[in-house]
């Protein structure tokens, strides 16, 4: 086992071009509210249907994201990234030729959830497997950074590219400008041979039992923990605003406000990744998991604008950066290395459905009561369930 330092030596890039790749395969969620206004415009369409688009790219996503990653526990994640990566430039370059049928757009969309599914976080997740084991926790932080990455970067640089080139000659400058940047970059740094060092570090009979894992206590118990997780604190995180204007603040600073929970998740993935390095795993997974809970009290304690809002939207991104982390970094242990992108896709494809189920959750109980405190208290039991759940997940030290 090579030493933290030798793995940094050795490796140092790898974790930021994965962030680069992983800021890039979120580049049309964080660019498309920059082309509502002009698509819509030109085309005549609703906002509604501009947005069904991206609904239509969930389903695209859980199906295609198993299936890519099953190719990178097969081949490894250079061959399916490298295919990848060109891939999803051209998908995006293809919403330029859109117009004036929404059924193209739509159609368009539906294709990019497709081409971008090979370059989805998890099989970054696998390179940085493939090459760090003492300092794993720091470089997947790392590399998930590149999610908040994309938040800041891709609208400012939609923006200008825009208003500069215009929005059909954007998309395209958009996604080949990426493309050409973490290309060469990855040729450089992706490892080769992952499946053969997969094979080393899990000894035993070379056929693994898929659905086995899968039924795993491991892997149930991360999914549920996971899933009550992110139904609770995404149905508050997607309502902000509204949740921040109902107690007084005006709608720009309720938007810079919410602003903090960002800024907070990248702090709190960077620091995770360094205690999950440092510290035993199942009391730190136990604390964070529990952490949202102090974000609930506070906002259910608060009655109008202060400081107890502004620290609890700072706990909340803060427990959105250490969740992700330490679901990963678990599964990166607990799995099989052979099927862990497959798994883990599985997974991801449930947290996925959850997330958009919580905010749903938050909003009918708010049609039904006029306030957010009945969603909050409901989200307790589920924060503490979520954390049972994580504790039961056997640690490296353990069987499954």
């Amino acid at each position: 086992m090579l030493a933290s330092r030798e793995e940094w030596a050795r490796s140092w890039a790898l974790p930021f071009v994965a962030a680069l790749g992983v800021a890039g395969a979120n580049l049309f969620p964080f660019a498309s509210s920059l082309l509502l206004m002009p698509l819509t415009s030109t085309f005549g369409w609703t906002r509604a249907q501009f947005s069904l688009g991206l609904i239509l790219q969930i389903p695209i996503g859980i199906v295609a994201g198993p299936f890519f990653a099953r190719l990178v526990d097969l081949h490894g994640p250079r061959r399916v990234l490298l295919f990848g990566i060109p891939g999803a430039a051209c998908g995006f370059s293809l919403l330029a030729f859109v117009g004036p049928s929404i059924w193209q757009w739509w159609s368009l969309v539906a294709l990019l959830g497709l081409m971008v599914a090979p370059v989805l976080p998890i099989a970054w997740m696998a390179a940085i497997v493939a090459r760090f084991d003492v300092s794993r926790g720091l470089a997947m932080a790392i590399a998930l950074a590149g999610i908040g990455l994309g938040a800041a970067i891709w609208p400012v640089l939609g923006a200008l590219a825009i208003r500069t080139l215009g929005w059909r000659a954007a998309i395209p400058a958009l996604g080949v400008g990426w493309a050409l940047v973490v290309f060469p970059l990855s040729l450089a740094t992706l490892p080769r041979g992952s499946r053969e060092q997969a094979a080393r570090l899990s000894p035993g009979p070379n056929k693994v039992p898929m659905g086995g894992t899968l039924r795993s206590r491991t892997t149930l118990s991360l999914i549920a923990a996971g899933s009550l997780f992110i139904m609770a604190i995404h149905g508050v995180n997607l309502n902000l605003v509204p949740i921040l204007s109902g107690l007084g603040y005006s709608l720009p600073r309720s938007a810079s406000i919410a602003g903090l929970a960002g800024l907070f998740a990248i702090v709190g993935r960077i620091l995770t990744g360094l205690l999950l390095d440092r510290l035993p795993t199942r009391p730190l997974a136990i604390a964070m998991f529990l952490l949202p809970l102090i974000t609930l009290a506070l906002l259910l304690c608060a009655t109008s604008t202060g400081w107890i809002v502004v620290a609890a939207v700072a706990l909340l991104g803060f427990s959105l950066g250490s969740e992700s982390d330490i679901i990963a970094y678990i599964a990166s242990r607990r799995i099989d290395p052979r099927v862990f992108a497959f798994t883990y896709a599985i997974a991801s494809a449930v947290f996925s459905m959850c997330s958009a189920i919580g905010p749903f959750l938050a909003n009918h109980l708010y049609d039904a009561h006029h306030s957010y405190r009945p969603f909050f208290l409901a989200a307790v039991p589920a924060i503490l369930l979520g954390a049972v759940f994580i504790a039961l997940v056997p640690m490296k030290d353990e069987s499954h």
